[in-house]
């Protein structure tokens, strides 16, 4: 971060675990945002991550604080079909989504309440309006021994140039 002049944040969840069903953390990473470009000699660029129960949260800030988030990335983490349903994502955010078709946690298919991985980019790609035809490359396989692939499913030209970039690892 130093040497390429940018400022890294790590927040910690209260107790361990996000409230994604609530509007406090959310509240509390705006806050954190907002104390951050107040103390610091800083731009208007931010990008969010999360991985898990983080990616849900950054799903959350992307429905709740888009005017503040440049792009987001989520890693083995979905949205809550309720959150789609009452979510609009405008302008046009970059995303970045990673997720395992074999994931025990936050599976590939969904749950209750939990749409599928598949489903999720779609709504991602029609919220960004991207073409619906992805550019699909495969990755090398660096390592033959971990019995898994991975490919890149690039949905682009979406609002203000943005695209949605699904990594599925097989």
């Amino acid at each position: 971060a130093n040497t390429h002049q940018f400022i890294v944040v790590y927040p910690n969840a209260k107790g361990g675990s996000w409230v994604i069903n609530t509007n406090s953390d959310v509240d509390f990473i705006s806050q954190l945002i907002d104390t951050v470009r107040k103390n610091y000699s800083c731009n208007a660029c931010l990008f969010a991550m999360g991985m898990s129960q983080g990616g849900f949260l950054t799903y959350k800030l992307a429905c709740s604080l888009p005017q503040k988030l440049k792009a987001i990335a989520v890693v083995s983490g979905n949205i809550s079909q309720n959150l789609q349903n009452n979510c609009t994502i405008s302008g046009g955010l970059p995303i970045l989504h990673f997720h395992g078709t074999s994931d025990p946690l936050v599976g590939f298919n969904g749950t209750i309440g939990i749409p599928s991985v598949p489903n999720t980019i779609n709504w991602l790609v029609n919220q960004n309006k991207c073409n619906t035809t992805p550019t699909i490359t495969n990755l090398p396989n660096t390592n033959i021994a971990d019995s898994t692939t991975a490919e890149s499913n690039t949905y682009s030209n979406g609002t203000n140039g943005s695209s949605v970039t699904f990594y599925k690892i097989k």
